[in-house]
């Protein structure tokens, strides 16, 4: 038992061999400061920065704490150089002129989870052989909307007899989102409250995908038109 206390006692003082950019890129693309990472280590903010020039190496177990803090893999900071990021997609809920693109660790992590997820949804419709359903509608901030409502019933099929059918709560939730899938949009939820109550993942040589808020007990059906 001392032997082995020993063991993992001493992997915690090995220094990892990471490139300091790669610990620069985890903290970024997680959203935190230098101050914020600090704090959370219980470190000087120098300490930190001097991982992330190459003047100091983190030790394995340090390693491991900041790889719970950027919610990755260890792994991750083995890699030969930063993989290329996915822009962050643009906020709409400010208006033109307010500071956008600070979104939150939180929500940096469902976003993250969104588009993992959908590529593991691209990898079984080629694994099954099946196309990928493919959202072609095209609406502009131009159009009016009423009738632009009115076209996204009609292409999901979706009258307002059926609607009331469905009533409210999971039913209707699962209905709209068969519908909404059906039309090209992968829906998942996220686990979490962050600072919005849904997005969408546009990327128009693949398949788009939504995050809804999974915190609530009965879903708005508002929420998928959103994402949408």
């Amino acid at each position: 038992m001392g032997l082995e206390f020993g063991v993992v006692l001493m992997s915690k003082r090995i220094p990892a061999l990471v490139e300091p950019t790669l610990l620069v890129w985890a903290r970024e693309t997680a959203g935190y400061s230098i101050d914020d990472v600090a704090a959370k280590l219980e470190k000087d903010p120098a300490t930190v920065e001097a991982w992330e020039s190459g003047e100091q190496r983190p030790f394995m177990g340090q390693l491991r704490h900041l790889s719970e803090i950027y919610k990755r893999s260890l792994s991750d900071f083995y890699l030969p150089a930063p993989p290329p990021e996915l822009p962050i997609p643009h906020d709409f809920r400010r208006a033109p002129g307010q500071v956008a693109l600070l979104y939150s660790p939180a929500l940096r992590r469902q976003l993250r989870f969104a588009r993992e997820r959908r590529e593991l949804a691209l990898s079984l419709y080629a694994e099954s052989e099946q196309p990928v359903p493919v959202m072609r509608e095209r609406i502009g901030l131009d159009m009016d909307p009423e009738a632009v409502g009115g076209r996204i019933r009609m292409l999901l099929d979706i009258d307002f007899e059926e609607q009331q059918r469905w009533g409210e709560g999971r039913a209707s939730y699962n209905a709209w989102r068969r519908r909404i899938e059906a039309f090209g949009v992968f829906v998942l939820q996220i686990r979490r409250r962050y600072s919005g109550r849904g997005m969408g993942v546009l990327d128009r040589r693949r398949y788009p995908a939504g995050n809804r808020d999974q915190s609530q007990a009965l879903p708005k059906r508002t929420d998928l038109h959103h994402v949408a």
